[in-house]
């Protein structure tokens, strides 16, 4: 159907905003935004991996986890566990 998209789900770190969501949401501590238009698969993964290239440029370390799968950890030094 040519209505293939470019994600970026997100840990909005809200609390009280997935407790609200849990009766509807399969993830309710995420947030979900959609890059770009929609377009064929090959287009679309053409374009997600340059969105890929333009996260690692702006600095956000991110580990492939297969071909069109990318994620990103929350450092140590960005959220520290302790006081």
């Amino acid at each position: 159907m040519n209505d293939w998209h470019v994600c970026l789900w997100y840990d909005h770190q809200k609390p009280a905003e997935a407790k609200k969501r849990m009766k509807w949401s399969k993830k309710p501590e995420q947030d979900v935004y959609i890059v770009g238009p929609s377009r064929r698969r090959d287009d679309t993964a053409a374009f997600g991996h340059q969105f890929v290239t333009f996260l690692r440029n702006a600095g956000v370390t991110l580990t492939q986890i297969d071909r069109n799968t990318f994620e990103a950890r929350k450092t140590e030094e960005e959220h520290p566990t302790s006081a």
